[in-house]
Parts: structure tokens; sequence; C-alpha cells
């Protein structure tokens, strides 16, 4: 028999009805014949290549997950700071501590212009 002659010998269940695809085969397999689209190799592959693609978005989603929890995590930290320190953070002169409570504030108004 040549390829032409055959048919694909996959069960599909269509119209309410099991029966087998029917479509002319060209591929052999296991010693049985599949179209294109019941191929078990390429069943096979396309399923890994879907499966590649949604572990690089799963990858994705959770580094942003976890950057908006750090960020969110230091503006509580940078929030609790400055009202902790408010009083010092208005006080006149050069003093470190507001200095630094200076950096909080912008780092705090970086995260806000952020969301």
């Amino acid at each position: 028999m040549s390829k032409a002659e055959h048919t694909c010998e996959k069960r599909v269940f269509t119209n309410h009805h099991r029966g087998l695809c029917g479509r002319g085969a060209r591929y052999e397999h296991e010693g049985r014949w599949y179209c294109k689209t019941h191929h078990p190799p390429t069943i096979e592959a396309k399923n890994k290549a879907r499966l590649e693609k949604w572990k690089c978005k799963w990858a994705a989603k959770n580094k942003a997950r976890e950057r908006d929890k750090n960020i969110n995590t230091r503006r509580d930290e940078l929030e609790a700071l400055a009202i902790e320190h408010k009083d010092e953070f208005w006080a006149p002169g050069e003093d470190p501590l507001r200095i630094k409570l200076s950096d909080i504030g912008r780092q705090l108004a970086e995260l806000r212009e952020g969301e």
C-alpha cells in the first residue's frame, strides 16, 4: 500500500459519535498510520512547546509578583520609619538623620510614582 491509500487510525469523538479520523494518513508510528494532526510525536512536540511557552510566562509573572512584594515591603518599612521620625525629618540643620530621612522620603516618592 502506498501512503495515499492509508487513512488515519486515531479514534475521535465528533458530532456525538465515536469513530476513526478518516483523513489521509502520511505518518506511520508503531505500526499504525496517522494524519499530521494525530501523529503521536507531533502531538508530543506541540505539547512540549506549549508547556515551555507557559513556563516562561509563569516565570515572568512570578518574578513580577516577587518584585511587587519586595517593593511593597520596602515601602511599608520606609513609611513606618518616616512616621517614627517625622519630628526629626523637618528639623533645621544638616544632621545625618535628616539626610537619611530625606533619602527615605525621596525613595517613597519614587515608589509611589511607580504604581
